[in-house]
């Protein structure tokens, strides 16, 4: 089982947070790691909608309720 990896999105007016919704529409992440952003949903949703609009964000409150996939 590959390991959950918690990404912070760090300052939310840096590069963070467009490196994170970048990242995450790629394969490669998840062929490694089962990753989680953790930080100001509405602020990663609206950076997600800006650079990978094609990309899903789930605001979850557990760890169990998170979505493993690519595009999510």
């Amino acid at each position: 089982m590959k390991p959950i990896v918690a990404i912070t999105m760090g300052d939310p007016v840096g590069i963070g947070p467009e490196i994170i919704a970048k990242a995450f529409r790629t394969d490669d992440l998840y062929a490694v790691c089962r990753p989680v952003v953790v930080g100001h949903f509405g602020w990663i949703a609206q950076m997600v909608a800006q650079f990978s609009p094609a990309i899903s964000v789930h605001r979850i409150q557990r760890l169990s309720e998170a979505i493993f996939e690519p595009g999510h």
